[in-house]
């Protein structure tokens, strides 16, 4: 509803505004006691509670304290709410923004409260879902859960004795940090409000004991069809027609080592799959594993790009006259294109006078260079190129090398422009003639 600024309030939106008027006075009723521990203390826990619904999300936190005649007092020390986005969003990420504004309430007060020494510090929240997005690793969940996650576990990591708990609906005090109530039903809470739940001044054998139900966890990422069609890439069937499925898997991964890895994890998967009786194997990847795995990921790379030459030379022997790698000599080796070249003779290592031939436009070749130039400390084009010529031969080599290290923060930043200052005139001495 629009209204210009001279216009009448509705009676329904005016009557409201009168109800809530004429009980602000009461708020003046309230009081806090400054001192929010026991005297004699010899025992301090800090409990945090977080609670969210579709309007908005909040978080408070108490201290319980303890004295010497063994009686526990509890007071609220700190509290803060948000409005919910515009944009709607799901309960359950509500909530687990609300345990994120619990980590940085507890943040703020862990500052401000140095010299208290806590020697327990519980979070309680009532939804089960929040509580297992809490526990798992972000890598497995999907952005907007896994970043604040992430900030979750990266605030408590170093907290010591620090317990996420499940706590009822109708006993977390941070419910009323965004209910929106007149001021009259917030005095009858206000007890509630400032101690917290009762149980929380009496033995923890009180305390809510719910178990965290198991439950399937939403925003979970989905690996098992990547997984599965990595799998299909270990048959050596058809390789130019898995092309496309290949490139879909390589580009998953932004390490040339970890793809390595996971195709020798997926070889094994399968090797154990049909031998029933297979021997053991050990946890770290063997070096045929790993070799048998790299030469695999070489091959489907190959048979994209060469996929004319590879079938030239598997059934005439020579590749077309028109091919644009005739000048290298190519043959295959075990499946594998490689450089022929002029180095037979020579006394280099055999992967040297043979490197294997990669294309020139391709995510492998990209994630080898890259792997290169971060294990040699970032040394730059020259350097990078000549290492990685050592095992392989990249299409155009040079100008991709210098393409992806000028794509590289670090190597940017290790080797800033200088400054080209304007020289000055020369002097007469060595211009005129003596």
């Amino acid at each position: 509803m629009q209204a210009a600024w001279d216009d009448p309030l509705p009676k329904e939106i005016h009557s409201e505004w009168v109800q809530f008027k004429d009980h602000l006075p009461s708020l003046n009723e309230i009081r806090f006691n400054r001192c929010v521990l026991a005297r004699d203390t010899i025992n301090v826990q800090m409990h945090g509670f977080c609670d969210a619904s579709e309007k908005g999300y909040g978080a408070c936190i108490y201290l319980r304290s303890t004295d010497k005649q063994g009686q526990h007092h509890s007071s609220l020390v700190y509290s803060k709410s948000r409005v919910a986005p515009v944009q709607t969003t799901t309960l359950p990420r509500l909530e687990l923004c609300a345990a994120l504004l619990l980590s940085r309430l507890y943040e703020a007060t862990g500052s401000a409260l140095q010299h208290v020494k806590f020697s327990q510090t519980i979070f309680w929240s009532d939804s089960t879902v929040a509580l297992h997005w809490i526990n798992t690793p972000p890598h497995t969940l999907k952005t907007f859960v896994s970043n604040r996650v992430a900030k979750i576990q990266e605030i408590i990591q170093n907290v010591a004795n620090l317990t996420w708990r499940h706590v009822p609906m109708n006993e977390n005090p941070a419910d009323l940090c965004f209910r929106g109530q007149l001021p009259d039903k917030f005095m009858s809470d206000i007890v509630f409000w400032q101690r917290g739940p009762h149980w929380l001044i009496q033995e923890e054998c009180s305390w809510p004991n719910l178990e965290l139900k198991r439950c399937e966890i939403p925003e979970r990422k989905s690996n098992l069809p990547h997984i599965a069609m990595a799998i299909t890439l270990l048959n050596k069937s058809n390789d130019s027609d898995k092309s496309d499925e290949a490139e879909t898997v390589f580009k998953q991964f932004s390490s040339f080592e970890k793809l390595k890895r996971v195709l020798a994890y997926c070889f094994r998967f399968r090797h154990n799959t049909q031998k029933s009786n297979s021997v053991k194997l050990t946890v770290e990847l063997s070096e045929t594993e790993l070799k048998l795995s790299t030469e695999r990921i070489i091959e489907l790379t190959q048979a994209n790009t060469f996929a004319k030459e590879i079938d030239s030379l598997a059934h005439k022997g020579a590749v077309d006259s028109k091919s644009k790698i005739l000048n290298l000599n190519p043959f295959l080796d075990q499946g594998i294109l490689k450089v022929g070249g002029r180095f037979t003779h020579s006394d280099l290592a055999y992967n040297q006078k043979h490197p294997i031939l990669l294309p020139r436009k391709h995510h492998v070749t990209d994630l080898i260079i890259r792997d290169t130039n971060f294990t040699l400390k970032h040394s730059g084009v020259q350097a990078t190129l000549y290492s990685v010529r050592e095992r392989y031969w990249p299409i155009d080599g040079r100008n991709v090398t210098r393409r992806l290290i000028y794509q590289c923060i670090k190597c940017f930043r290790s080797k800033p422009r200088g400054i080209d200052h304007q020289m000055g005139n020369l002097p007469s001495d060595r211009l005129e003639y003596s």
